[in-house]
């Protein structure tokens, strides 16, 4: 005796991992996405791979790497530039401060 059943294909229910709808894929089957996300994700170029897991020199460490190569450009803390900039502006101030009283005392000198 023969059996004249059909071939059946075993599904199972789905979650497409993109929007999260609810489809129907062969059992055993390893696709993660509905139609449409799948044909959705093709389109999209692939990411360019990076080396995160080494340290990072993704485009902005390669950057400052970079700019720390060239003199006059090297990355400094903005505390560091704030406090120097205001130690000159401070020493500016005392040399003119010390200009003025200098420049008084002569004068005073030549009345006498």
């Amino acid at each position: 005796m023969t059996s004249e059943m059909e071939p059946s294909v075993g599904l199972e229910l789905k979650y497409c991992e993109q929007c999260g709808g609810l489809w129907l894929r062969r059992r055993g089957s390893q696709e993660c996405y509905c139609a449409d996300c799948a044909r959705f994700l093709e389109e999209i170029p692939p990411r360019t791979p990076d080396n995160r897991r080494r340290g990072g020199s993704g485009p902005l460490r390669r950057r400052m790497r970079k700019q720390q190569r060239e003199p006059g450009m090297e990355l400094v803390p903005l505390e560091y530039v704030m406090v120097t900039m205001e130690q000159t502006e401070r020493e500016l101030r005392e040399r003119a401060h010390l200009a003025a009283t200098m420049e008084a005392a002569s004068s005073r000198e030549t009345e006498l």
